[in-house]
């Protein structure tokens, strides 16, 4: 039997709430010459009774369960599973748009110096209602740069060559929350980037995916990741090579002051909070609070400009739940704190409106 051009590749553990519709977006795909490789990382749920009726329906769909040993151990054994020399990565919880496969594939075909595609990606929210859009510099000189202060690639939309992955080392269990950056960062090491301009993807954010449960030890690991790959690059050998765990002590030994580390978790905190404040307003209450304590924690001085933009996002929200005195008085605190931020905050919120309702504001 042949081997198909694209492997798709997915782990999944206990997803059964969005599977089908993730397993339904690949098997839809306009491109029909691939093979879908899943990994049922131990999975307690109806994960493995779905995936079981989708290999009765489609021979593509290849399922492999063993007992859990997480995500990056999940992928690793895809990977070598696969048959074919691309790699379409794909997670449980996201749609791909239908000529996602295609698209990339016909891409890869014409830029063989190209390791590592991704693409612009539109986010959702649990209910598929839009939240808005990533669209990532598409030339390899423009992601290096923007690689070296956060990854550029979301992770489910990317496709991988093979070898480029095998080459670079794979998957590292110990970068649980930050595995994908830094592997990009490994595999860029030795081949090319690119990315594409069309969306490809439907990014569905929710209450219960690791990137919103583990925003604190996500921020570790990407600061890690991004530190081991500053060392590499000046000659000096990878500190996370043989570790089994992040700790803020090694990253510590990596050359990161505390007050680094900290505002790596204030900006994974402020990454998130528009897009659950927007999907249920009480979860973006608690990630209000929970930035606040991140703002004023440790020695040093407090991240003010992320404080003032908390504060006035849980001011807009009480106000739209009419709960007014609340309001005011969030209102006030973000004044107080960072006076400057308020204004610029304030300046483009009208800004935007007056967009929205095709107004042209004149400044003096």
């Amino acid at each position: 039997m042949s081997s198909p051009r694209i492997s798709v590749v997915m782990s999944v553990y206990n997803g059964e709430e969005f599977l089908a519709e993730a397993v339904e977006s690949i098997l839809e795909q306009t491109f029909s010459d691939f093979e879908f490789v899943i990994i049922d990382d131990g999975s307690t749920d109806r994960t493995s009774g779905i995936l079981s009726d989708y290999t009765k329906r489609d021979a593509r769909v290849r399922i492999f369960s063993q007992r859990n040993k997480g995500r990056a151990e999940s992928l690793n054994l895809g990977i070598d599973l696969a048959r074919a020399g691309l790699i379409a990565r794909m997670d449980a919880d996201d749609i791909s748009l239908p000529h996602r496969l295609k698209e990339q594939c016909e891409f890869m075909d014409g830029h063989p110096e190209v390791g590592l595609l991704g693409g612009t990606v539109e986010f959702v929210g649990p209910d598929l209602q839009r939240l808005g859009t990533f669209r990532p510099p598409e030339e390899d000189r423009e992601i290096r740069v923007g690689m070296r202060r956060y990854n550029l690639f979301y992770h489910p939309a990317v496709m991988m060559r093979k070898e480029a992955v095998l080459a670079a080392g794979g998957y590292r269990r110990a970068l649980c929350d930050a595995d994908d950056y830094d592997l990009f960062l490994r595999v860029a090491e030795r081949s090319r980037m690119a990315s594409f301009a069309e969306p490809v993807l439907l990014y569905r954010i929710h209450s219960s995916q690791a990137s919103v449960r583990r925003m604190t030890h996500q921020a570790l690991c990407v600061l890690a990741a991004r530190l081991a790959a500053s060392l590499r690059s000046r000659g000096i050998p990878d500190p996370l090579s043989n570790i089994e765990e992040v700790t803020p002590e090694l990253v510590r030994d990596m050359g990161a002051s505390p007050e680094e580390i900290r505002r790596e978790a204030v900006k994974e905190h402020v990454f998130w909070l528009p897009f659950l404040a927007e999907i249920n307003t009480d979860w973006g209450l608690q990630l209000i609070n929970k930035l606040l304590q991140l703002c004023y924690s440790g020695s040093g001085p407090p991240e003010r400009t992320a404080a003032a933009g908390a504060l006035l996002k849980a001011a807009s929200i009480h106000f739209k739940q009419g709960r007014f005195a609340k309001a005011f008085i969030s209102a006030g605190r973000g004044v107080f704190v960072q006076p400057l931020e308020v204004g610029r905050i304030v300046k483009m919120a009208i800004a935007r409106r007056a967009r929205n309702l095709n107004v042209r504001l004149e400044t003096p």
